[in-house]
């Protein structure tokens, strides 16, 4: 998605407490030394092609909104760029079949003014709580009782039920703190890859979750513990460090596996309850 997939540089409140972003929680999540090489050392790994799939298909979901309403529904097909490949081309299908069938069903209970989305690929900057992050894209659920839905695109090959409505529960803590209109109250899923259309409820403990995800990075940050969390199958995936550094040597030669990492020279990153470099 638009969401930091380039950008690593960190930004801070006036207070200059730390922005955290689901991409930062992701990654401590993974592995908190993953964290700390990509956001405190600032090194990058280069866009892979699952990432690059993922980033194209929200650009071309964004354009679709776009466009959907200026042409009749047997045109939506030839929103497809030609430059996808087949997985590609059989992702936007189905993505178009299914806001087909969502256009049809709004027509018939005389609700198409809920079909175009209340906002996609939105920054969204919750001062409160210095938590940052864009949305991908936020339905009406019922426009006439002013209720959402946050939705996210996924292009996976596996669901995780938890990380979703984390990410999600974030998206609508967020949302909910800048005081925007309405009130999410459900969490959507949508992966074009597996063909599956997924909600959940919002609940109370889902953004419990996602605010001890955050206290518990913010503690890490404060007491510079970032300590690695790999396993085979991570450090295989990940290949953002040495296998020295990743704490699993054993099975492995001494060759480092970060010769496709950026390291940025220009990189600085301040601990949140400090006013100085680290």
């Amino acid at each position: 998605m638009v969401d930091e997939v380039n950008s690593h540089a960190a930004t801070y409140a006036p207070n200059g407490v730390l922005n955290i972003r689901k991409s930062m929680l992701e990654d401590y999540g993974f592995c908190p030394r993953r964290f700390k090489i990509t956001w405190i050392d600032g090194r990058q790994r280069q866009p892979n092609q699952a990432m690059l799939l993922g980033t194209r298909f929200h650009d071309f979901a964004e354009r679709f909104f776009g466009y959907a309403l200026i042409f009749p529904q047997d045109r939506w097909y030839d929103f497809i760029p030609k430059t996808f490949i087949q997985e590609e081309q059989e992702m936007a299908t189905w993505f178009i079949d299914t806001e087909i069938e969502r256009y049809e069903m709004l027509k018939s209970e005389e609700r198409l003014d809920e079909f175009l989305p209340f906002m996609t690929e939105t920054k969204l900057s919750a001062k409160s709580i210095c938590v940052e992050g864009t949305i991908d894209r936020v339905d009406w659920l019922s426009r006439k009782h002013e209720k959402l839905i946050a939705i996210e695109y996924k292009t996976g090959k596996s669901i995780n039920d938890d990380s979703i409505t984390k990410q999600l529960a974030l998206y609508a803590m967020m949302y909910h703190a800048m005081r925007m209109p309405g009130e999410i109250v459900g969490l959507r899923l949508i992966n074009p890859r597996l063909k599956v259309i997924k909600d959940y409820k919002l609940e109370r403990w889902h953004t419990d979750k996602a605010l001890k995800e955050i206290i518990k990075l913010r503690d890490a940050l404060k007491m510079n513990n970032f300590t690695p969390k790999c396993t085979d199958v991570k450090f295989a995936w990940c290949k953002m460090c040495s296998p020295e550094e990743s704490g699993i040597k054993d099975g492995y030669d001494d060759t480092p596996f970060s010769a496709d990492i950026v390291r940025n020279p220009n990189f600085k990153f301040s601990d949140i309850y400090r006013n100085e470099s680290l």
